[in-house]
């Protein structure tokens, strides 16, 4: 048996989970408004707002700063070249954290540094290629889904 071939999705800042995380950021919108229903003091209903206003900045800037660029998949080593983790060495280990068919977490560890999560989304232009980078990450994992603490 031979492993699969080889592979390779650009990872973008992902739409869906940008959705997701704004979506969030307005259901914790209702913390503020229930505090001003409730009628809550002037400067206890700044805190809440103020502390809404900086967990939804932490969610934006969280996706704003995801990291971009190439996941490559050579038939035998996982690389990543891209933005601002450029990585000379192939990979030590890229798995599956969470997989939604569509949209894939994926946790990297290279080999120095820290590991890294890609957010990772279908573009049905390329299902073909989608197909190929899943059945490349079953592969690599053993058919296994990843628990952060076996990376």
């Amino acid at each position: 048996m031979h492993g699969p071939p080889a592979s390779s999705v650009m990872v973008k800042r992902s739409a869906r989970l940008g959705r997701f995380l704004a979506g969030l950021s307005v259901f914790f919108l209702a913390s503020p408004v229930l505090a001003y229903g409730q009628g809550l003091p002037g400067d206890r209903l700044a805190l809440v707002g103020l502390l809404w206003l900086l967990a939804s900045g932490w969610l934006w800037l969280y996706w704003r700063n995801m990291p971009t660029g190439r996941l490559f998949w050579d038939g035998e080593q996982w690389h990543w070249s891209g933005g601002r983790l450029e990585l000379a060495q192939p990979l030590q280990t890229v798995a599956i954290q969470y997989d939604f068919q569509q949209s894939l977490w994926v946790l990297v560890r290279p080999q120095r540094g820290a590991r890294f999560g890609l957010w990772i989304d279908a573009d049905a232009r390329r299902m073909e290629q989608w197909r190929a980078l899943r059945r490349a990450l079953v592969a690599a994992s053993g058919g296994q889904v990843a628990s952060a603490d076996t990376l």
